[in-house]
């Protein structure tokens, strides 16, 4: 059986408003398994937010949208369970309605 080590698959970051960025993929070889997102909107003013589970050559839109544009309220966050895997050609993005509004955390397990 393949060892599970706990991790961070996303410090800390806050979000732009373009999708393009790559937040997370497990290096080659390796599965992750996110178990949580943490969303919070640190702000006074409201601001939407999109999570998308890319696969490869895959783009970030509708389809694979994991958590589709909701909308945070200033000052307060969600957390979001799950338990989606994440192969190695596989990508993790993210959007915010506005840029610096929304900051993003991701925990997981990653198996080698």
């Amino acid at each position: 059986m393949a060892a599970a080590t706990p991790k961070r698959m996303v410090d800390p970051i806050q979000l732009g408003t373009s999708a393009s960025a790559t937040l997370y993929a497990p290096t080659s070889g390796v599965i992750g398994v996110i178990k949580e997102i943490v969303l919070s909107n640190p702000t006074a003013n409201a601001a939407t937010v999109s999570v998308f589970l890319v696969p490869s050559g895959g783009t970030a839109g509708n389809s694979t949208a994991i958590i589709p544009g909701i909308t945070l309220s200033g000052n307060s966050f969600g957390t979001f369970p799950f338990s989606q895997v994440i192969g190695s050609s596989d990508a993790l993005k993210a959007s915010a309605s506005a840029a610096t509004t929304i900051t993003m955390t991701v925990s997981g397990v990653e198996y080698a």
